[in-house]
């Protein structure tokens, strides 16, 4: 969320560069890095592919493993 929506506790639909409501309100829209240290969606998107690809893997490996002791 914004610095205006989050000081006005109200929702930020965090459109960039201006949310909605800081459009619509005419007020100046500022973001800043999450405290948290949370990923971009990039990143976030990285993490996803290469948490399904180590899935998969493993799902390979518990089959082969199966084939064998059959």
């Amino acid at each position: 969320a914004c610095i205006q929506c989050r000081s006005r506790h109200v929702k930020c639909d965090s459109t960039q560069p201006v949310c909605t409501r800081c459009r619509r309100d005419g007020k100046d829209c500022t973001y800043t890095k999450s405290r948290r240290g949370g990923l971009d969606k990039a990143a976030l998107a990285r993490r996803r592919l290469m948490l399904q690809q180590q899935a998969e893997r493993e799902r390979q490996t518990a089959s082969s493993t199966d084939n064998l002791s059959s």
